[in-house]
């Protein structure tokens, strides 16, 4: 589809936004392209220079740019539709805004006509390359809606756990939709099965933020965040409870082949992976209960339904947040702001912009060699 504003002609990819449409959706919506590259604004007559991410186009406007007011003042609709059109204003007219005419408000603050727009509208100091994202996300802006969200529902990918439904509760007038086989327009993946590699792979590619609870791999894409402690980190709290015990200990990851060999008096941190490949008859009774085994949670039936409900409950928790205008990037941020979310049968979640693991603790747990099951002691162990 080609999409023209005055003289600018932009090649649409599909239903989503070009790089040049993203970096502008960036700027209406936070002030900044990205957060290597601050813009700076002034606001009236006041000649101090503030960052555009006080105050970005969608604080005013609303994210459909069609105006909401705000303290009193109530801002211009600059929907493409509107603009492109002459209008009268009070007491005096203007003609339609050309892109130049756009880029001289949003930087000088004078409209259509040359008359100076509210004083509540910033100066925007805008780079060439600024302006020109800007004013092309502008001429796309209310056909470009983020993805999962319509006028009355939000969809959500649930994996791992069939049959989890959420409360008939609105949110902002959007009810939550649930789809337990992978949608890619939702808009977001929970993954509470026990292999979430799919949708890692998948959000890591086309972005969609994706809750996750295990991932065997460590994760670097700023939209995945997971629920329980990595392995590294199981590895961890296995070491930590080893320096606790003051016992001499050995640490098997793979396979627990070598602890025929064990001597009675050390204790085995063995991880997940490493149990779930072992014959509990092989390994000798004088191993009883000194053989530790980590896991990311409790493994009970419930888990991954426990995992999924803690999931959505933080994610509708965040939505009943940030209100009607939420996209994808401000649900993203205010997952870097959980702190300590409890959920039963996990640990307290606390992400942050650096940390997208959830915790560091690991459930840790016993096994009975006579009576041939893990015990569920010492519990949870945090990596120190």
């Amino acid at each position: 589809m080609l999409l023209r504003f005055g003289f600018i002609a932009i090649a649409m990819l599909g239903a989503g936004l070009t790089e040049p449409q993203q970096r502008g959706h960036e700027i209406f919506l936070h002030g900044q392209a990205d957060s290597n590259h601050d813009i700076d604004a002034t606001l009236g007559n006041n000649s101090a220079v503030i960052s555009a991410s006080l105050l970005p186009c969608a604080n005013c406007h609303g994210i459909d740019a069609r105006g909401k007011s705000e303290g009193g003042v109530r801002p211009a609709d600059i929907t493409p539709a509107v603009l492109a059109r002459s209008a009268t204003v009070g007491s005096r007219s203007r003609p339609a805004y050309t892109p130049s005419l756009l880029k001289r408000a949003i930087t000088m603050g004078l409209d259509s006509a040359g008359y100076p727009l509210d004083s509540a509208m910033p100066h925007f100091r805008l780079t060439q390359q600024d302006a020109s994202d800007l004013l092309v996300y502008l001429d796309v802006i209310g056909s470009a809606s983020q993805p999962g969200i319509s006028d009355n529902a939000i969809r959500i990918n649930v994996l791992g756990a069939e049959n989890l439904s959420v409360a008939d509760t609105a949110i902002y007038g959007r009810r939550i939709e649930i789809s337990h086989a992978r949608d890619d327009d939702a808009f977001l993946t929970i993954d509470a099965s026990s292999d979430s590699s799919a949708s890692v792979t998948s959000a890591t590619r086309d972005g969609m933020p994706t809750i996750a609870t295990y991932s065997a791999e460590s994760v670097s894409a700023t939209n995945i965040f997971i629920l329980t402690a990595s392995m590294l980190d199981q590895i961890a709290a296995l070491e930590t409870y080893a320096r606790r015990s003051s016992s001499r200990s050995v640490l098997l990851t793979e396979s627990c082949s070598a602890i025929e060999n064990v001597a009675g008096d050390t204790v085995v941190l063995m991880t997940s992976t490493a149990a779930q490949n072992c014959d509990l008859q092989r390994i000798p009774s004088a191993l009883e209960q000194r053989v530790i085994v980590a896991a990311p949670m409790p493994p009970t039936t419930q888990g991954n339904r426990d995992a999924a409900q803690a999931s959505l409950s933080i994610t509708t928790s965040i939505l009943a947040q940030l209100g009607r205008d939420v996209t994808r990037k401000s649900f993203i941020d205010a997952l870097e702001h959980v702190y300590r979310a409890e959920s039963p049968g996990l640990a307290p979640v606390t992400w942050s912009a650096n940390q997208h693991t959830g915790t560091q603790a690991a459930w840790l747990m016993t096994l009975s060699v006579k009576q041939q099951r893990l015990l569920g002691e010492p519990g949870w162990v945090e990596a120190q």
